[in-house]
């Protein structure tokens, strides 16, 4: 099969078409110089950041996207990207759409008839599909579930859509220290859950703590 049409068989214009009971939205952006981790380029240099989040993103949609336990969706910005063959040919996409962070990752957990969705980055290096299926799980007890980050913000958040959506993403101080916090005042249940703590690197001593993890392709324990 050519290159264009595999794309052309593994793009999806709405996640409507994932009817899959556990669904994993992975946020991913084009990894262009001046597209991604511009906080780390003034560090390090464009050239090195954007290729570390290249190199991360492919190996954490990698790391999850052959799990069998959940169904992985690459949810990409911009629009115009989803023919890119920068990131794994062999997971399906979908664009994200207008608005800010928290208007595309509302309407993308909105629009799917997933039971579970959890909705994460592709700038966390110490991503693993354990991590996600001990959210997915814990959601069948809470009806919603974060993984906090160190710097006060949140990693991965997860909704059971058994229920009436909810909405915690409104007036949030999005890359600060009061991330989680906001969109925790947000939510007028009781019943949400927590995941482990990671980290997302913007700095070059987030670089090096993450080193670890870097380029490593963890398969799944089924």
């Amino acid at each position: 099969m050519r290159d264009e049409d595999k794309l052309r068989d593994l793009r999806t214009p709405s996640v409507r078409v994932a009817s899959s009971r556990w669904l994993v939205l992975v946020m991913a952006k084009l990894p262009e110089m001046g597209r991604v981790k511009t906080r780390l380029g003034r560090e390090i240099g464009a050239a090195e950041a954007t290729r570390f989040y290249r190199s991360t993103a492919k190996a954490v949609l990698t790391r999850i996207g052959r799990d069998p336990r959940f169904t992985t969706i690459i949810a990409l910005s911009p629009d115009t990207a989803l023919d890119t063959a920068a990131l794994p040919l062999a997971i399906r996409r979908t664009a994200q759409g207008r608005g800010d962070l928290g208007v595309r990752m509302q309407r993308l957990a909105t629009k799917t008839r997933a039971d579970r969705v959890l909705v994460v980055g592709t700038d966390i290096p110490g991503i693993t599909a354990e991590y996600l299926v001990d959210a997915l799980k814990l959601l069948g007890r809470k009806r919603v579930v974060f993984g906090p980050a160190e710097d006060g913000g949140f990693w991965l958040v997860g909704f059971r859509k058994s229920l009436p959506l909810l909405h915690p993403f409104t007036e949030v101080r999005w890359s600060s220290a009061h991330t989680l916090s906001d969109a925790m005042t947000n939510l007028v249940v009781k019943q949400v859950g927590h995941v482990g703590q990671l980290s997302d690197v913007d700095t070059a001593d987030d670089l090096a703590r993450s080193s670890r993890f870097l380029g490593r392709v963890v398969l799944p324990r089924v």
